[in-house]
């Protein structure tokens, strides 16, 4: 950072571009650890392990930095430090250490928290006058896809992407302001990384079935962007373009957050928690329709367009007349150690059944949507008959 404070419009400018280099790693994290699983890791279970071992990593590094206040000077040098070292490990990974990738997953877990940290060091300087993170989300997928869109090309020179994690850790480190710790938060939704993307519900959400297909779209991140390296391999095999499978994809996902978040219709918002609901039960129902792995794809991209409609929808100011969607608010260590566990459980699902693993997990999603709507649709029928008792 320059010795002068920035400007407010530098201000603006450095918090944008620390936002999408925090995102562009996120994204990254998935498409490329679940891409050197597949390759470098043992087959079975283990192919999932080095995703399971970032999120494991990202929980305890968010635990472990929670409390005390870390100075620029120490955040800087843990943004460079664990950059070099994703940096190094894939180096030596790429001279054929297949052990290399376990401290490059770890690395990399530590790398996202303190990106994190930079983050909420410009939210807590800027307050509720900072943007909706739709924007950097978007930029940052474009980022990571045009740099580990291919799953291919990432396992088969993983030093291209380690030179690029190591430009994004310096950027990260210069961008760093001069107060990083923002322990006592800000307005909007804040529970998790990056803005409620990573965040499980707590269990009082869970007891109000109106909220089971938020609930499960929020959900259906895990096992589609686990899934998506996989995905993108079958696809190669059958002929289909790999960076289209990707971006189809990231593109469901964020497209509908981008027009949620600049939407003030009431409308709209009225309608969100209809077509969270939609959007996830057809998905189940093109996974159980469809055959093999066509089925499987089209739930994943209806399953990601529920998603992006639910995490902006959790996000989106009030409107007049609007009913949006409940903000999760798991704290950011549990939701990590959550995804972990659920990672690993779904590596024993599909080692032990394949591709079907992935189809039945979404087609439980979708269930888990529709009795909620059914639920929800049937509880005001019950009271409005109890009240003509």
């Amino acid at each position: 950072m320059p010795l002068s404070p920035p400007l407010p419009e530098q201000r603006a400018a450095l918090a944008l571009a620390a936002r999408s280099l925090a995102w562009t790693l996120m994204i990254a994290g998935w498409l490329v650890l679940g891409a050197l699983g597949l390759r470098h890791a043992p087959v079975g279970v283990a192919a999932l392990a080095p995703v399971a071992l970032w999120l494991l990593t990202l929980g305890l590094a968010t635990h472990v930095s929670a409390s005390p206040r870390a100075s620029p000077q120490a955040l800087r040098a843990v943004l460079v430090g664990s950059a070099a070292m994703v940096t190094l490990s894939l180096a030596v990974l790429a001279h054929g250490v297949p052990l290399a990738l376990w401290p490059a997953a770890a690395a990399w877990g530590v790398l996202l928290v303190a990106a994190s940290r930079v983050v909420r060091g410009w939210r807590r300087q800027s307050g509720p006058r900072l943007p909706s993170p739709v924007a950097p989300a978007c930029l940052g997928a474009i980022a990571a896809w045009a740099l580990a869109g291919d799953p291919q090309a990432v396992a088969a020179h993983p030093m291209d992407l380690g030179w690029a994690v190591l430009a994004a850790g310096i950027a990260l480190a210069w961008m760093v302001p001069p107060a990083a710790d923002d322990r006592h938060g800000a307005l909007g939704c804040r529970g998790g990384l990056f803005d409620c993307a990573l965040s499980w519900p707590t269990l009082a959400q869970w007891r109000e079935p109106a909220h089971w297909p938020w609930i499960a779209a929020s959900l259906a991140m895990l096992p589609m962007m686990t899934s998506l390296p996989l995905m993108a391999e079958g696809c190669a095999r059958a002929g289909w373009p790999v960076h289209a499978v990707s971006g189809l994809h990231l593109f469901a996902m964020l497209a509908p957050a981008a027009i949620v978040a600049r939407s003030r219709s009431a409308t709209l918002a009225r309608r969100l928690p209809a077509l969270v609901a939609v959007a996830m039960v057809s998905g189940g129902v093109a996974a159980l329709a469809l055959p093999a792995a066509d089925g499987t794809m089209v739930a994943m991209a209806l399953h990601a367009v529920a998603w992006g409609l639910a995490w902006a929808g959790a996000m989106a100011p009030a409107t007049p007349g609007g009913a949006g969607l409940p903000a999760a608010r798991g704290g950011p260590a549990v939701s990590a150690l959550a995804s972990a566990a659920a990672v690993t459980a779904l590596g024993l699902l599909v080692a032990h059944d394949g591709l079907a693993a992935w189809s039945g997990v979404h087609v439980a999603l979708a269930a888990l949507a529709a009795l909620g709507s059914v639920a929800a649709w049937h509880r005001p029928r019950l009271a409005f008959e109890e009240q003509r008792g």
